[in-house]
């Protein structure tokens, strides 16, 4: 496995603007194009157990979840993996951390964005990431209320935990990625 995806910088890129696109333009544009995501699911691999918030928010409302969200444009998967991660956690965590496991597809019934009954169509660039039980602790603390049960912090699944058909069979297979 690789840190990520393989790389490829053209000669004299020099970056894009970051545009914030207000509701109705992003609407518009993800009926248009795929929705590109980062996410990380957390591990154990000695305990052989996975970390998941639970969703608060479209998509994966009230599914058991990785940590994750829109990519934007300019930077590396990773990097952009490390900034939601904090952004979501408060925890700041070295690029080299993140390994890269998948890209998985996506055709969620419902979304975020008005009118939450249309769908979205998104591909998830998925890392994991082995924590320390401190580092496992400030991300249960710290959780993004808007985007997850904040009030239920991580819980702790094995994969055959996960296998008992209560939960999206995506995360079952990210997570049988993640333990190997």
């Amino acid at each position: 496995m690789e840190n990520e995806p393989a790389i490829y910088i053209e000669k004299g890129f020099t970056g894009m603007e970051k545009v914030f696109l207000p509701d109705d333009e992003y609407t518009r544009a993800i009926e248009a194009f795929i929705v590109t995501c980062v996410d990380t699911i957390m591990v154990d691999r000695h305990a052989k157990k996975v970390y998941l918030p639970k969703r608060r928010s479209k998509p994966a409302q009230d599914l058991w979840w990785v940590i994750g969200g829109r990519r934007k444009t300019g930077i590396t998967a990773c990097e952009a993996m490390q900034e939601i991660f904090k952004r979501e956690t408060s925890l700041e965590i070295p690029l080299e951390r993140f390994v890269f496991i998948t890209i998985a597809e996506y055709f969620w019934s419902n979304r975020q964005q008005q009118p939450q009954k249309k769908g979205v169509h998104m591909q998830g660039y998925t890392f994991t990431l082995e924590l320390t039980q401190e580092e496992l602790a400030t991300v249960a603390k710290n959780l993004d209320p808007k985007e997850y049960y904040a009030e239920l912090g991580l819980r702790a699944f094995t994969l055959e935990e996960l296998q008992d058909r209560s939960h999206h069979p995506a995360i079952v297979a990210i997570a049988s990625r993640a333990l190997q």
